[in-house]
């Protein structure tokens, strides 16, 4: 099982980040009607039922607690069984293509400052959800340091503005694009090292 660490490892965020695209891009290609929602799969069985709505809470009480424990064994847990999914796939080809984001764009979660309204996940018609979490098929890495979280997405091409719409109406700006954020995630020299780029203005 990956073990996260204090500080941000730039060889697993690249391993997790191909994991995260070729179990998106599978799920949205089994999809008859690709929607946000397709994308909550790995959330507890339980609690990721159909009947479930845009602002509803899809993960355990105990995520939206910031307890750090219940944060990281969470998210581990998830990475865990998405690797495990991965591994039995049909092979897909290999898309030769310079933009290591596939089309993509990473969102940033700031778990210490969300509110909980639930607002982001109406607008993005469920790509977020009642606590303004990811959807949880789309968390690359959890990055943990001096009692601050942060949770990266990766957010595929076709749900870019479902996104965008959730981030706007975002009173506290819990959740933003990685690459409008100026002189700030501490990870950013690292993510610019492996081809991803940040805008120069907000």
């Amino acid at each position: 099982m990956e073990n996260p660490t204090l500080d941000f490892d730039v060889n697993l965020f690249k391993q997790r980040l191909t994991k995260t695209i070729l179990w998106c891009r599978y799920k949205i290609a089994q999809a008859i009607t690709p929607a946000p929602e397709i994308l909550w799969s790995l959330a507890d069985q339980s609690l990721a039922r159909s009947d479930l709505q845009w602002g509803d809470f899809h993960l355990p009480d105990e995520f939206y607690l910031r307890n750090n424990q219940s944060l990281i064994e969470y998210a581990d847990k998830v990475f865990a069984q998405r690797s495990q999914l991965v591994a039995t796939l049909p092979t897909q080809p290999n898309a030769a293509s310079g933009d290591v984001l596939m089309g993509g764009r990473l969102v940033v979660f700031l778990v210490d400052t969300a509110l909980f309204h639930g607002v982001s996940g109406l607008e993005s018609k469920g790509f977020f959800d009642g606590g303004d979490v990811p959807a949880c098929d789309t968390w690359v890495y959890l990055y943990h340091k001096d009692h601050s979280f942060h949770l990266l997405s990766w957010v595929p091409p076709e749900f870019i503005e479902n996104v965008e719409m959730g981030i706007e109406v975002n009173p506290e700006e819990c959740v933003r694009w990685l690459d409008k954020m100026m002189g700030f995630p501490p990870y950013r020299s690292q993510l610019e090292a492996i081809g991803i780029a940040f805008n120069q203005s907000p």
